[in-house]
């Protein structure tokens, strides 16, 4: 199940946002609707590393994954995000992107 972690910062024009590994799965913004499940979010942070982002002030985050088993195409699994969107999808375009992504969906 997941946990309901405290309200922490709100936006913030300078919210750096930096590689997500499973290990920073605690720490995240979760609630019961989320759309992946800890465990298969574990699962492609492991098989997709390196791409996704999180922000460890607010909990923020972006998980990719590969589109149809096609790893030349990224596309976002989770986006939990109230204020910092802009940041999220910068950092999650340019680790994508230098990892080799075709796209991002």
């Amino acid at each position: 199940m997941a946990r309901r972690l405290p309200v922490r910062e709100s936006a913030s024009m300078d919210a750096i946002a930096v590689p997500l590994a499973a290990a920073d799965i605690p720490n995240l913004r979760l609630d019961e609707r989320a759309r992946l499940s800890e465990r298969r979010m574990a699962d492609l942070l492991r098989s997709y590393p390196d791409r996704s982002v999180w922000i460890p002030a607010t909990g923020e985050h972006a998980v990719v994954g590969p589109w149809r088993h096609r790893p030349e195409l990224a596309v976002i699994e989770a986006l939990t995000a109230f204020g910092n969107e802009p940041a999220l999808l910068q950092a999650l375009t340019a680790r994508t992107r230098a990892a080799g992504a075709a796209a991002l969906l």
